[in-house]
């Protein structure tokens, strides 16, 4: 998927007006425009995290294993994460109902995300 957003004004709000520096929030905020430009559906019940490199790779996070723990309890269903953490998160007892999605680029990330609908 090729965007060009170059000359366009990104704004990102965050509920209540916090300040992000959490790195691990980069993969989903990214993904967030993109869906936006291209006017395209993220995968429902979908949570996102990784550091996206300047080269558009994806970056291993902390907390990892937390993070899916969290996801899993609050009923989602689909998890994107950097596959550098993905060895991590599936040596352990990870529900059979939950997919998880291993990405080392943003273009990967992309795909996952936002599948193309059936009429597309």
């Amino acid at each position: 998927m090729h965007l060009s957003i170059g000359s366009c004004d990104v704004y990102v709000k965050t509920a209540g007006g916090i300040k992000v520096d959490e790195p691990a929030a980069d993969l989903s905020i990214a993904i967030s425009l993109a869906s936006s430009f291209a006017n395209r559906k993220i995968l429902s019940k979908c949570v996102i995290f990784g550091e996206v490199g300047l080269g558009g790779e994806i970056r291993a996070v902390s907390k990892a294993r937390q993070r899916c723990d969290e996801a899993i309890r609050m009923g989602f269903e689909n998890i994107i994460l950097p596959k550098k953490n993905f060895a991590e998160i599936s040596k352990s007892k990870t529900p059979t109902k939950i997919n998880l999605f291993p990405v080392e680029n943003l273009r990967d990330a992309l795909k996952i995300s936002m599948p193309r609908e059936k009429s597309e």
